[in-house]
């Protein structure tokens, strides 16, 4: 797998975050909600837009998938700075006996996500794009939308509880 990643296991839960789009207030909330969890990985499904929200970040271990609205050019090295795991348009992470898939979901990946549904190697996949919720099982792959915090009503972020394969909506209003 490229750009595969390991998240130790001793962390039990991760935060799940997506289409954030400079919404800098609600950002900072649910990253406050997340240190307040003593949650320290968060998986971002992308659309960042602005690298200044990377900043909310600061001092955990933030995995960004780069989205339709991204400029890879201003967040790597924005990113790289923060002491961050390199973005990218898709990673492959290993946690608690999961193979996670993170990637945004725009059109252009949509082969790539059917691809990945059959792959016998992947157990859950993250995606945004759609600034929906999402939790469902598709063949064998759990696939999760965390929600946005721009152009919806109730802006939202997930915990997952790796161990307990639970997962939780938090509403940020």
């Amino acid at each position: 797998m490229q750009n595969c990643s390991f998240i130790s296991n001793q962390e039990r839960f991760l935060g799940l975050i997506a289409d954030t789009h400079n919404e800098n207030e609600l950002t900072r909330h649910a990253v406050t909600i997340f240190r307040n969890l003593d949650i320290r990985t968060v998986l971002h499904a992308g659309d960042v837009i602005r690298t200044d929200i990377l900043n909310l970040f600061d001092g955990m271990q933030l995995y960004l998938a780069f989205g339709n609205g991204d400029d890879p050019q201003l967040l790597v090295p924005r990113c790289q700075r923060l002491g961050f795991p390199t973005p990218a348009y898709q990673h492959y992470i290993v946690h608690q006996n999961s193979a996670i898939f993170l990637f945004h979901g725009y059109a252009e990946q949509v082969p790539k996500y059917r691809d990945v549904c059959c792959d016998q190697n992947v157990s859950i996949i993250i995606k945004g794009h759609t600034h929906l919720r999402e939790n469902f099982h598709k063949n064998h792959v759990w696939v999760i939308n965390p929600g946005a915090l721009h152009r919806t009503e109730d802006p939202t972020i997930a915990i997952l509880d790796t161990a307990q394969r639970q997962l939780e909506y938090i509403s940020l209003r």
